[in-house]
């Protein structure tokens, strides 16, 4: 729901003196950086959104 994604990705990858484009492999590499396991344990109880993003996708799971 970010109003323009593409440029709160494009500041993310400027910390580390990258330029986000939507090539295919750059967008592999953010996916590959997502620890998703890290995330849904130990990082849902500190973020009230991340849990929300969470619960969805255990509902759409089941």
């Amino acid at each position: 729901m970010r109003v323009h994604p593409a440029s709160d990705l494009d500041e993310i990858y400027a910390l580390e003196g990258f330029a986000y484009k939507k090539k295919r492999s750059q967008v592999q590499r953010t996916i590959e950086a997502l620890d998703y396991a890290e995330i849904y344990l130990a990082h849902r109880v500190k973020f009230p959104d991340i849990n929300k993003l969470m619960e969805e996708i255990d509902r759409f799971l089941d």
